[in-house]
């Protein structure tokens, strides 16, 4: 990963000074000499090395990093814009009409609280189950990975639970492969649009089926949990005992 030239790291210090001024408007000081010019561009130089040092920091450490992050952010809230970082539920009252968007609204309400408390509280990592395997045998060659049923979290509350048995191809060759869990959703039941009669045959999707996308990659995805890694050693995949994945804290 390239480092950021002297030019890119002036722009994250502009940055992050614009952000400043908004929370701080009575800060008029922006000479060189200011200490909190000095405190920005300090932060803009440690935000550079952590990006260029990401790649280096253990699945735990990023964990970690994010439990930190979360945190520091929550104790900000009390210092950002009225309205930046505060859940907004609908407020309802008798003859009030309601929309698609007051529906969404309450539904991104109580999802935002649960992923707060779920990363707050217990972090990202498995709650549950997900044992991973490679078959063996002459048939599969142990060119396969097995991942079992479980539940788990991933860094951004997004609960990921796995209910059937998957069995994924691995690559021919390589070196290390991360088993990640990523949260994902997908449209489903097609209902006809009520509009007119001349749309009468368009259709929209009535439901969002959560679910889990596993990734077999030999870097880790930022928003992804961890489950096993892979080590191609003799010809085969198998599965690196010395990797010790993220657990929540129960």
């Amino acid at each position: 990963m390239q480092r950021l030239n002297e030019e890119q790291l002036q722009q994250f210090a502009t940055t992050l000074l614009t952000q400043a001024r908004a929370l701080l408007p009575e800060w008029t000081q922006f000479n060189d000499s200011d200490p909190g010019i000095t405190l920005l561009e300090l932060f803009a130089f440690l935000t550079e090395n952590l990006l260029y040092r990401q790649n280096q920091i253990p699945p735990r450490g990023v964990a970690l990093a994010q439990r930190l992050a979360d945190a520091a952010l929550a104790l900000a809230g009390a210092g950002a814009p009225q309205g930046a970082c505060l859940p907004q539920r609908v407020n309802y009252s008798a003859g009030q009409l309601l929309t698609a968007e007051d529906f969404l609204q309450e539904q991104t309400y109580l999802r935002a609280r649960l992923r707060r408390r779920n990363r707050l509280l217990h972090g990202a990592g498995i709650v549950s189950g997900l044992e991973v395997s490679v078959p063996s045998g002459k048939d599969s060659q142990g060119q396969s990975v097995a991942i079992q049923p479980g539940f788990a979290l991933d860094p951004r509350g997004e609960e990921l639970e796995l209910c059937v048995p998957r069995l994924l191809p691995l690559p021919p060759r390589g070196k290390l492969l991360f088993v990640q869990l990523l949260f994902a959703e997908r449209p489903t039941s097609p209902v006809p649009v009520v509009q007119s009669a001349a749309a009468s045959d368009e259709q929209q999707f009535s439901r969002v089926e959560e679910t889990v996308r596993i990734v077999l990659a030999p870097e880790v995805h930022a928003d992804a949990v961890s489950i096993a890694r892979l080590a191609f050693t003799r010809g085969y995949w198998r599965v690196d005992r010395t990797f010790k994945p993220p657990r929540v804290r129960k």
